[in-house]
């Protein structure tokens, strides 16, 4: 079992999260697990999510190794720590807080737990590793000396080893989460950290440019940057300086009050191409100590897959030796070695005149393949494609889906047992659907590489022995350049690259609802989806423009509206309300008047028009959608009509209110039309049937009772003509 050691035990220093340790206490006694408990926060989630472990659990640790976790707190990582190496001794100032670490792991044997201030502490030996895991930050706390970092990492650096690592997972005060509005971390302010913690004499982080400093002030000259993604807390990829391929996607958030102030992938994107990644990391996991030698294998990049069912949990790891790179496909749970084997067993069937799988060879640990160097289709799609035309990129996908797919069974029943289970159920109209077999359903661009006139695809995990819907297939492969780009959603309206390619509405939701059932049910990879939390968009467009909207009026003297025959008006918006005044300097001429609200723009508007004194009608032309609190345009060219031309004064005079609405406003509206529409839809049917119910019915009563029911059915048919 694992034991305490109380000797440095003063309890002369606190630090404590509050009752909520007394609530984690309770639970780790009970031996519950995150999924057991129905409401938490997030200081739960922090502490008892396993995907805390992904800050290391990929990392090559030699196992008869002697590890010090400094700062261990509530176990996030010890227990994982502890299955990697022989001996682990973990420390915490904290009392409470190892006693929740303890009965996470206490049937473990390997750890010894030591409670107090670490720089008081010997153990008479020195580790192969050092963990700092969201610790160094506090050093200034339970360090008084005039250079409390300074002098708290040299005395870490006391218990190392001559060839040992120190690892030191730390937010990055230049986060560019932090730029973008998203609260400090320790304090939960807003731009305190970019501020350089201005007042705050607890707890501070470090540019990467104040590490190197630090480091140099220590005398570290071997070290090395990682960049954990979206950060050390919750990271799902571990990046480097020589490997940053697919950094930026989209992450949960799981704090209150988070704001976001610009699209942080767009920015992303510009700072790759300037080779900036690291200095806006929102994290950093340093390991300190590394041989620098050409020939020392390095780590250049993780993928974990450690959210999924314990079968399907692996991790992709890029290294490099003696400039050579190698990928390996490793087991994180002893339960996935049966994955691994199908994987290696399914790249030898799947393939065609056109395509062909990379293979994997077998190790201890799962299969290693080798790097491929060339550019896959997101590259290309991303540098070349994504910037042509509408039809240059249905095309374009068209061709890419036609050759890769070239080798369908046609049309046959697929829905059986062993689709059903992994896809869920299937619509009795779409039973019998084009096929192909054996079928990869990952055919995402970025797994796709062009090796001359054939194709080469990697990452083949998802490859099936039964037949699966060609079109299913396609479907993934839109869905993912979606939710990848922003400018595609720019490009195409809502479903209408879906329809391009030959994808209906209906087809659309079936795909969609089998994805969802293979990701949540069959692979169970819904991680950390359920505990996010919204973030508030704030449009800094929108700030600007507060307060001013900008219409346009125009004058048809007998030859149609002209952008020539416009006026222009400006005016302040206050509380949603606005008033523009027009003057019409040749009413004689006027044949008809055209107001446009904005330009570009999807808003909800109300007007009246008046002139002379008079209120003229003034009749919306292309509304979206009309409702009692106005008309909704849900395109960006809104337009009303001004009848009542020989009213006219000199002047109109037009107020209303006007409210911009956002993408997501706009795709809530869509599927409220789109649901009303339905349920109108299902009542219409409904009452006809019912209608057809009565009226047989009352045939049949009729065809046995005789003549004294004609008069009742005559009576029916007046009212259902």
């Amino acid at each position: 079992m694992a034991v305490i050691n109380e000797k440095y035990n003063s309890e002369e220093y606190h630090y404590s999260d509050g009752t909520i340790e007394d609530v984690l206490l309770d639970i780790v006694k009970k031996g519950k697990s995150l999924s057991e408990i129905e409401e938490y926060d997030y200081a739960i989630l922090y502490h008892l999510s396993k995907e805390r472990e992904n800050i290391l659990n990929w990392y090559p640790f030699k196992e008869d190794a002697s590890l010090l976790e400094v700062g261990a707190g509530c176990g996030a990582i010890t227990g994982m720590l502890a299955t990697r190496v022989r001996k682990v001794v973990a420390t915490d100032i904290s009392k409470k807080r190892t006693l929740i670490n303890y009965y996470r792991n206490e049937n473990t044997s390997n750890i010894e737990y030591y409670i107090g201030n670490f720089n008081e502490m010997q153990f008479g030996e020195k580790f192969d590793y050092i963990i700092l895991n969201g610790v160094f930050e506090y050093a200034m706390s339970f360090t008084k000396t005039a250079h409390p970092y300074k002098d708290f990492l040299k005395y870490v650096m006391m218990f190392l080893k001559e060839n040992g690592k120190i690892l030191i997972a730390i937010e990055n005060r230049l986060g560019l989460k932090y730029f973008s509005g998203a609260p400090e971390d320790h304090t939960g302010m807003p731009f305190l950290g970019l501020n350089n913690y201005e007042g705050n004499e607890d707890v501070r982080t470090f540019s990467k440019s104040e590490w190197l400093e630090l480091l140099e002030e220590v005398g570290i000259k071997n070290y090395r940057f990682y960049y954990p993604y979206p950060d050390y807390k919750f990271p799902n990829e571990i990046f480097s300086d020589e490997f940053y391929q697919g950094y930026g996607k989209d992450y949960y958030n799981f704090v209150d009050n988070c704001i976001s102030i610009f699209n942080e992938r767009m920015i992303i994107s510009s700072l790759r191409k300037e080779n900036m990644i690291g200095e806006f990391s929102n994290s950093f996991l340093i390991e300190i100590g590394t041989n620098t030698q050409s020939d020392f294998e390095k780590i250049l990049y993780a993928k974990i897959n450690s959210q999924r069912a314990a079968e399907y949990q692996i991790y992709t790891i890029i290294k490099e030796s003696k400039g050579k790179r190698k990928v390996s496909k490793n087991i994180l749970r002893g339960e996935a070695k049966g994955h691994i084997l199908s994987m290696q067993k399914n790249e030898c069937t799947f393939q065609n005149k056109n395509v062909t799988c990379l293979k994997g060879e077998k190790t201890s640990e799962g299969l290693m393949y080798p790097y491929i160097t060339g550019r896959s289709l997101n590259y290309e799609f991303e540098k070349d494609i994504l910037k042509k035309s509408k039809k240059e990129i249905v095309c374009y996908l068209q061709d890419i889906f036609e050759k890769i797919l070239c080798d369908d069974i046609g049309s046959v029943e697929y829905a059986t047992e062993k689709f059903c289970n992994v896809f869920g159920k299937v619509p009795e109209k779409y039973r019998e659907l084009r096929c192909i077999c054996p079928a990869n359903v990952d055919c995402i661009l970025d797994n796709i590489f062009r090796k001359g006139e054939k194709f080469l695809f990697i990452d083949n995990e998802w490859i099936f022995d039964f037949p699966i819907p060609r079109d299913f297939i396609i479907w993934r492969c839109i869905n993912e350049i979606c939710v990848r780009y922003d400018e595609i959603r720019r490009i195409f309206r809502e479903c209408e690259l879906f329809l391009a390619v030959g994808l209906n509405n209906e087809e659309c939701e079936i795909f969609e609802s089998w994805n969802r059932y293979f990701t949540l049910d069959y692979i169970k990879d819904n991680g950390l989806e359920k505990f996010a939390k919204p973030k508030t968009y704030i449009s800094m467009e929108e700030i600007l423009e507060t307060g001013k909207m900008v219409s346009r009026m125009y004058f048809d003297f007998g030859d149609g509206f002209h952008e020539e025959q416009t006026q222009v008006q400006e005016c302040m918006v206050k509380e949603h309300h606005f008033q523009h005044i027009f003057d019409i300097l040749d009413l004689g001429s006027l044949k008809a008047l055209r107001w446009d609200p904005v330009d570009n723009k999807l808003c909800k508007c109300t007007v009246t028009a008046v002139s002379g004194g008079e209120e003229v009608e003034i009749i919306p032309v292309n509304p979206t959608l009309k409702t009692e609190q106005g008309e909704i345009f849900l395109h960006k060219d809104p337009q009303y009509m001004i009848s009542d031309i020989q009213k006219l004064d000199n002047r109109i005079i037009l107020n209303g209110t006007i409210t911009f609405l956002k993408e997501e406003e706009f795709v809530t509206i869509v599927k409220q039309i789109e649901r009303e529409k339905k349920e109108l839809e299902d009542s219409l049917y409904s009452a006809v049937k019912e209608r057809e119910n009565l009226y047989n019915t009352l045939q049949r009563i009729y065809a046995t009772k005789g003549w004294r029911i004609l008069q009742k059915i005559r009576e029916i048919r007046k009212i259902f003509p």
